[in-house]
């Protein structure tokens, strides 16, 4: 578990600092969902990355919600395979918080027990 929370913690750092180009200037942030996360969220939202990479089966749709805010999301995993003896998952991500939303597209394979964002 501590190691899956370390691949997620990558994950949600590249969503949160997806634009590096404006590193000094974080008001981009303000257009991410993940600026608008409160409460339980990054939790809720983590809990459910994780099963979607675990579990799902290709073309399921993991969805989230936070019953307390306004955020939901889900994750969809396609193209299961192996890759240097490895698995890999695609995982599309959609967030969406007080109207702001986004769509990305990752690729994670499991490396000792860790998901990990691989090219």
């Amino acid at each position: 578990m501590k190691t899956t929370f370390a691949a997620l913690f990558t994950f949600i750092s590249l969503i949160l600092f997806s634009l590096t180009v404006y590193a000094f200037n974080f008001s981009f942030m303000e257009n991410s969902p993940a600026f608008y996360f409160k409460g339980d969220d990054l939790k809720i939202m983590e809990n459910s990355a994780v099963k979607a990479l675990d579990s799902g089966k290709d073309g399921q749709k993991i969805n989230w919600k936070n019953p307390d805010t306004s955020a939901f999301g889900y994750f969809i995993i396609s193209g299961t395979h192996t890759q240097d003896g490895a698995r890999c998952r695609n995982m599309k991500s959609f967030l969406s918080v007080e109207g702001v939303t986004n769509m990305t597209n990752y690729k994670f394979c499991k490396i000792k027990n860790d998901w990990r964002i691989v090219n």
